[in-house]
């Protein structure tokens, strides 16, 4: 009998990620994403169970779409996890990040804006709200127009484009900020 950890494994591919580090796996469709979801998918990443990838990650398609990976569901056989999956977050966004700095006045003992650092370019997916869902939840907030999906380390008054962040969170494994 096969081992079930290779089971499979010849419809696997290799690719890249944005390290240009080799994985292999295969992509597989998801039938209709639910919009209520925290992390969207419509795909997902079904690699072995010691791979390299981490939530995080980016993965590099053969068209050269990347994807960001979240924690997705593990294939386990009798009490062993035999694959790995993670959700797919098409990356379509790549965006100047900017952060405002301040510093303490030394004579008033104040903290003052100082300037705008340029923390440079991410890879980011932005999706706007989902008004029907905003309209149906008990705590609707008006000012939260966008959600942005990223790795990189945001916090709030962050700039990403022209989108100022208002709410970050860490979501099976992958930065979740709301934007307006």
């Amino acid at each position: 009998m096969p081992e079930m950890s290779r089971l499979g494994a010849r419809y696997d591919t290799t690719y890249r990620d944005s390290r240009g580090r080799r994985v292999t796996g295969r992509f597989v469709a998801v039938p209709e994403s639910n919009p209520t979801q925290v992390v969207p998918q419509k795909r997902l990443f079904r690699t072995p169970a010691n791979t390299i990838l981490r939530p995080g990650d980016i993965l590099l398609d053969l068209p050269g779409t990347r994807y960001l990976l979240a924690e997705g569901p593990a294939g386990v056989y009798r009490q062993e996890v035999v694959k790995r999956t993670f959700r797919c977050i098409e990356l379509d966004h790549y965006l100047q990040w900017t952060r405002r700095t301040a510093k303490i006045d030394p004579v008033m003992k104040v903290e003052i804006d100082d300037a705008v650092a340029d923390l440079g370019l991410i890879w980011c997916n932005v999706d706007p709200r989902d008004e029907r869902l905003e309209r149906s939840s008990k705590v609707a907030s008006s000012y939260e127009k966008f959600k942005l999906y990223t790795n990189a380390p945001l916090q709030i008054d962050d700039k990403v484009g022209d989108y100022l962040i208002v709410r970050v969170e860490k979501v099976a494994g992958v930065i979740v900020a709301d934007a307006q």
